[in-house]
Protein backbone atom coordinates (compact mmCIF):
# COMPACT_ATOMS: atom_id res chain seq x y z
CA UNK A 1 0.00 0.00 0.00
CA UNK A 2 1.35 3.32 -0.87
CA UNK A 3 1.61 5.87 2.01
CA UNK A 4 0.19 9.49 1.70
CA UNK A 5 2.06 12.59 2.86
CA UNK A 6 1.04 16.55 3.22
CA UNK A 7 4.30 18.20 3.64
CA UNK A 8 4.06 21.70 5.05
CA UNK A 9 7.18 22.94 3.18
CA UNK A 10 9.71 22.36 0.42
CA UNK A 11 12.04 21.26 2.64
CA UNK A 12 9.96 18.86 4.19
CA UNK A 13 8.85 17.26 0.52
CA UNK A 14 12.37 17.46 -0.52
CA UNK A 15 13.80 15.45 3.16
CA UNK A 16 10.56 12.69 2.38
CA UNK A 17 11.98 12.25 -1.02
CA UNK A 18 15.52 11.58 0.01
CA UNK A 19 14.87 9.46 3.28
CA UNK A 20 12.87 6.85 0.79
CA UNK A 21 15.69 6.33 -0.97
CA UNK A 22 13.91 6.84 -4.74
CA UNK A 23 11.08 4.95 -3.53
CA UNK A 24 8.56 8.25 -2.94
CA UNK A 25 7.26 10.50 -5.95
CA UNK A 26 6.03 13.89 -5.72
CA UNK A 27 2.20 14.68 -6.82
CA UNK A 28 0.17 17.51 -7.61
CA UNK A 29 -2.19 16.57 -10.26
CA UNK A 30 -1.52 12.91 -10.68
CA UNK A 31 -2.78 12.87 -13.94
CA UNK A 32 0.77 11.16 -15.78
CA UNK A 33 1.76 9.75 -12.48
CA UNK A 34 -1.53 7.54 -10.93
CA UNK A 35 -2.18 5.94 -14.84
CA UNK A 36 2.01 5.37 -14.62
CA UNK A 37 1.55 3.89 -10.81
CA UNK A 38 -2.02 1.70 -12.28
CA UNK A 39 0.17 0.40 -15.58
CA UNK A 40 3.14 -1.01 -13.13
CA UNK A 41 5.61 1.72 -14.42
CA UNK A 42 6.06 3.27 -11.35
CA UNK A 43 5.71 2.02 -7.68
CA UNK A 44 6.37 3.99 -5.21
CA UNK A 45 5.94 3.63 -1.28
CA UNK A 46 5.10 7.01 -0.65
CA UNK A 47 2.95 9.75 -2.65
CA UNK A 48 4.40 12.90 -1.54
CA UNK A 49 1.11 16.34 -2.36
CA UNK A 50 2.54 19.23 -2.65
CA UNK A 51 -1.18 20.92 -2.75
CA UNK A 52 -0.47 22.53 0.48
CA UNK A 53 2.73 24.03 0.72
CA UNK A 54 2.58 27.80 0.57
CA UNK A 55 3.15 29.32 -3.08
CA UNK A 56 2.38 25.79 -4.82
CA UNK A 57 -0.94 26.85 -5.81
CA UNK A 58 -0.36 30.35 -6.81
CA UNK A 59 0.17 32.37 -10.01
CA UNK A 60 2.10 35.74 -9.15
CA UNK A 61 2.50 38.61 -11.57
CA UNK A 62 4.95 40.96 -11.37
CA UNK A 63 6.74 44.06 -13.50
CA UNK A 64 8.92 42.09 -15.09
CA UNK A 65 7.55 38.09 -15.05
CA UNK A 66 4.53 35.58 -13.96
CA UNK A 67 5.63 33.02 -11.74
CA UNK A 68 3.59 29.84 -11.51
CA UNK A 69 3.11 27.18 -8.68
CA UNK A 70 4.19 23.73 -9.27
CA UNK A 71 0.67 22.87 -8.11
CA UNK A 72 -1.13 25.32 -10.82
CA UNK A 73 -3.69 23.50 -12.81
CA UNK A 74 -4.65 24.07 -16.31
CA UNK A 75 -7.95 25.22 -15.46
CA UNK A 76 -6.63 27.65 -13.00
CA UNK A 77 -4.03 29.70 -15.73
CA UNK A 78 -7.35 29.63 -18.13
CA UNK A 79 -9.61 31.60 -15.89
CA UNK A 80 -7.51 33.78 -13.91
CA UNK A 81 -8.47 37.39 -14.85
CA UNK A 82 -5.18 38.67 -14.87
CA UNK A 83 -2.89 36.48 -16.94
CA UNK A 84 -5.41 37.77 -20.09
CA UNK A 85 -3.80 41.18 -20.12
CA UNK A 86 -0.23 39.58 -19.39
CA UNK A 87 0.26 36.40 -20.85
CA UNK A 88 -3.35 35.54 -23.04
CA UNK A 89 -0.88 33.09 -25.25
CA UNK A 90 -0.51 30.72 -21.71
CA UNK A 91 -4.27 30.58 -21.53
CA UNK A 92 -4.86 29.59 -24.85
CA UNK A 93 -2.41 26.80 -24.79
CA UNK A 94 -4.13 25.71 -21.02
CA UNK A 95 -7.79 25.53 -23.21
CA UNK A 96 -6.26 23.66 -25.27
CA UNK A 97 -5.14 20.65 -22.82
CA UNK A 98 -7.30 17.71 -22.85
CA UNK A 99 -10.65 18.09 -21.55
CA UNK A 100 -12.08 19.99 -18.96
CA UNK A 101 -11.76 16.86 -16.56
CA UNK A 102 -8.20 16.67 -17.18
CA UNK A 103 -7.55 20.60 -17.46
CA UNK A 104 -9.41 21.00 -13.75
CA UNK A 105 -6.38 18.39 -12.22
CA UNK A 106 -3.16 18.34 -14.40
CA UNK A 107 -0.91 20.50 -13.51
CA UNK A 108 1.32 22.72 -15.99
CA UNK A 109 4.53 21.80 -14.01
CA UNK A 110 3.42 18.29 -14.66
CA UNK A 111 3.04 18.91 -18.21
CA UNK A 112 6.89 20.14 -18.40
CA UNK A 113 8.34 17.37 -16.32
CA UNK A 114 6.69 14.84 -18.32
CA UNK A 115 8.99 15.76 -21.47
CA UNK A 116 6.95 14.73 -24.15
CA UNK A 117 7.35 16.74 -27.87
CA UNK A 118 3.84 17.78 -28.42
CA UNK A 119 3.02 18.96 -24.85
CA UNK A 120 0.69 21.88 -25.15
CA UNK A 121 2.50 23.25 -21.56
CA UNK A 122 6.19 22.72 -22.78
CA UNK A 123 5.56 24.01 -26.25
CA UNK A 124 4.15 27.53 -24.67
CA UNK A 125 6.96 27.64 -22.09
CA UNK A 126 9.80 26.84 -24.63
CA UNK A 127 7.98 30.05 -26.23
CA UNK A 128 8.00 32.47 -23.08
CA UNK A 129 11.24 31.84 -23.17
CA UNK A 130 10.23 30.21 -19.22
CA UNK A 131 12.59 29.28 -16.88
CA UNK A 132 11.83 26.60 -13.84
CA UNK A 133 13.89 27.05 -10.01
CA UNK A 134 14.48 23.14 -9.42
CA UNK A 135 14.56 22.38 -5.73
CA UNK A 136 16.86 19.67 -4.08
CA UNK A 137 18.97 19.07 -1.18
CA UNK A 138 21.85 21.59 -2.21
CA UNK A 139 19.30 24.18 -2.77
CA UNK A 140 17.53 25.69 -5.64
CA UNK A 141 18.32 27.25 -8.66
CA UNK A 142 17.14 28.67 -11.78
CA UNK A 143 17.21 26.60 -15.24
CA UNK A 144 15.78 27.74 -18.91
CA UNK A 145 12.90 25.45 -19.25
CA UNK A 146 14.79 24.27 -21.89
CA UNK A 147 17.68 22.64 -20.26
CA UNK A 148 14.54 20.43 -18.66
CA UNK A 149 14.19 17.93 -22.14
CA UNK A 150 16.72 15.44 -22.63
CA UNK A 151 14.99 13.75 -25.08
CA UNK A 152 10.99 12.75 -25.58
CA UNK A 153 9.85 11.56 -22.31
CA UNK A 154 13.08 12.03 -20.82
CA UNK A 155 13.72 15.06 -18.09
CA UNK A 156 16.56 16.22 -16.66
CA UNK A 157 14.20 16.62 -13.29
CA UNK A 158 14.64 13.46 -11.26
CA UNK A 159 11.21 13.05 -9.45
CA UNK A 160 12.79 10.84 -6.14
CA UNK A 161 15.10 13.66 -5.41
CA UNK A 162 14.22 17.56 -7.28
CA UNK A 163 10.97 19.74 -7.02
CA UNK A 164 10.17 22.76 -9.76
Amino acid sequence: MTEYRYPATIQEALNTLVEASGKARLIAGGTDLMPDMRDGKITPDILVDITRIPGMKTITIGEDAVTVGAAVTFADLKNHTRLTIRLHALQDAARSVGAGAIQNAATWVGNLIQAMPAADGAIIALALEGEIQLWDQNGDRWLPVEDLFLGPGRSAVDPTSQLI
